[in-house]
This record gives C-alpha cells, sequence and structure tokens, in this order.
C-alpha cells in the first residue's frame, strides 16, 4: 500500500502463489492518482516501480481470472480483498487469523508472529514482500488445517 492523493492506503502490489508457493501474480499496480508517499521502507516500492505498472482494472481482472472457482486462502483477507473491490463466496475463502483465533481462541495474531510460531520462520524484517507473505500464509494453513 502506498499513499495516494486520494487515499493513504492504495494498493500499489498484488501478488498470489499456489498451495506449493508457486508464483501465480506477482504485479505492481499504478495508482490513479498521485503518490504522496510510498512508504519505501515498509513496502520497498518506489516511483520507477509504479511508473509502468498496469492499472488497477487490469490487475483486478488478472486476479478475478486467478482466483475464479478456487479456494482462496489469505491473512486477514478481508484487508486483501477490500483494496482489490472483490467480493468472494465466503465458502471459497479461508482466513488463517480467523481460522487461527477459532482454534485457539487466540485475538488477532499478525501474519509476522503466526510465521514464526508456527513455522519458525522470521519474516517481514525490514521490507515486506508480498510474495513472502503469500508463501508463508499458505504454509501456515497447510500446517495448522
Amino acid at each position: 500500500m502506498v499513499s495516494t492523493e486520494k487515499d493513504p492506503n492504495t494498493l500499489a502490489q498484488v501478488a498470489i502463489v499456489d498451495f506449493d508457493g508457486h508464483v501465480l501474480l506477482n504485479e505492481y499496480v499504478k495508482p490513479d492518482s498521485e503518490v504522496k508517499n510510498y512508504r519505501s521502507s515498509i513496502t520497498g516500492i518506489r516511483s520507477k516501480h509504479l511508473k509502468n505498472a498496469k492499472s488497477f482494472p487490469q490487475v483486478q481482472a488478472l486476479v478475478k481470472n486467478i482466483i475464479e472457482d478456487k479456494i482462496v486462502v489469505g491473512h486477514s483477507i478481508s484487508h486483501d480483498l477490500k483494496a482489490l473491490d472483490l467480493q468472494l463466496d465466503q465458502e471459497k475463502v479461508r482466513d488463517t487469523q480467523k481460522l487461527f483465533k477459532a482454534k485457539t481462541q487466540v485475538k488477532a495474531v499478525s501474519l509476522q508472529k503466526l510465521s514464526f510460531d508456527v513455522l519458525g520462520k522470521v519474516i517481514q524484517l525490514g521490507k515486506h514482500c508480498p510474495v513472502e507473505d503469500a508463501r508463508s500464509t499458505i504454509e501456515i494453513f497447510k500446517a495448522l488445517f
């Protein structure tokens, strides 16, 4: 997410992996208004990444095509779906945060903490990588469920 004139939380990168962690999509998204803050220290995104990026509608269409008729696994996935302006049948959604909470009665747990506690992996040191986050999420899902 980057901060733009229109929205302080504008989608700027999307990553999707399959059940085995293979990258199906890793795309930058060109915001439709001027970026005010790239949050580069967190996102790693710079102006050069978005210069020739696909538009939001283009990336949204790619995502829709990939996830059509699939079970979608994510961590706090409602945030991702909101950013993509997508609504999915809840029967097709698996949210590792909600599943972990239901299984353990523990309140919301970050992906970073869950990855360390369940997988023994340290993630999100420095910049967040959407591919690393997606792979960690699917690994957590497989380990716990």
